[in-house]
């Protein structure tokens, strides 16, 4: 710009100098411009809780499939389900104990036959469906005072009494 140009930037004299009048302008449009790629971004629902799917199988063949939460927010609604088609006989679902308190996960549908555990896991014991597919549903509230960052944890599931395996490798990650 020329020093003509310069001269139709208004500014307060004494306050600034058209130089850093127009630093600040582009500064202003900049700022205009990451604000409003925040707000598309959260009408658009990349900004928000969602699930994520992973997949897996046992090792009798068992296909699994796990719906987990990906993204959360403390006092959010939180869900984990897990559907293991081919099932030939009792199964049993194997969360960490620190997943399960750090997700708010407290409900279990369908009841399990049996709920054993230690002080690092706990086991759930299906009886074998009759459709020969079943889905877990483990459904809670995240803590409002639940620690934040990412919480990585495995997903197992042994079916046909065979003791639970990885099916799946999981992260969540916990947003203020």
């Amino acid at each position: 710009m020329s020093s003509e140009d310069d001269a139709h930037i208004p500014v307060l004299r004494g306050v600034a100098g058209p130089a850093q009048a127009r630093r600040s302008r582009n500064w202003r449009r900049l700022g205009i411009v990451l604000f409003l790629v925040v707000i598309v971004l959260a009408c658009l629902g990349w900004l928000g809780p969602r699930d994520a799917t992973a997949r897996g199988a046992t090792p009798d063949g068992s296909e699994v499939t796990v719906t987990y939460p990906l993204l959360t927010r403390s006092g959010a609604d939180a869900a984990l389900e897990i559907s293991i088609e081919d099932v030939t006989g009792p199964m049993t679902v194997q969360l960490p104990r620190d997943v399960l308190e750090t997700l708010g996960l407290e409900v279990v549908t369908p009841r399990p036959a049996a709920e054993t555990g230690d002080k690092t896991a706990v086991r759930l014991t299906f009886a074998r469906p009759p459709a020969g597919e079943l889905t877990v549903y483990l459904h809670g509230r995240m803590p409002t005072r639940s620690t934040l960052g990412p919480v990585r944890y495995a997903v197992k599931v042994g079916t046909g009494g065979e003791p639970p395996a990885e099916v799946a490798s999981v992260r969540t990650v916990v947003l203020p």
